[in-house]
């Protein structure tokens, strides 16, 4: 591995921040996770009735600390063209 590479796959990056739930960055603490360790938004721990939007395994109460301080890193796009335009009923 060569560690003076400094390049970053962008994409890559948001898809793993990315809600399997709701599609939106999972990018404000807390973020939860299931007993498999998936992650999802704060909004949709709440609101998936205990079942992970991934696996379908029982979501715990636990933080993922990491993903959370990860985050902070991170400066999330508000939305993309491709979902600006599917709000707008656009076909791709």
């Amino acid at each position: 591995m060569d560690t003076g590479d400094k390049r970053v796959d962008i994409d890559a990056l948001l898809r793993l921040f990315t809600c399997p739930g709701c599609g939106n960055p999972a990018n404000k603490p807390p973020l939860f996770q299931c007993v498999k360790g998936h992650v999802a938004c704060s909004s949709c721990s709440v609101n998936c009735r205990g079942s992970c939007p991934t696996c379908r395994q029982r979501m715990t109460t636990e933080r993922n600390f990491w993903m959370e301080e990860a985050s902070t890193c991170i400066i999330f796009p508000l939305r993309t063209a491709a979902t600006a335009a599917d709000r707008n009923g656009v076909k791709h």
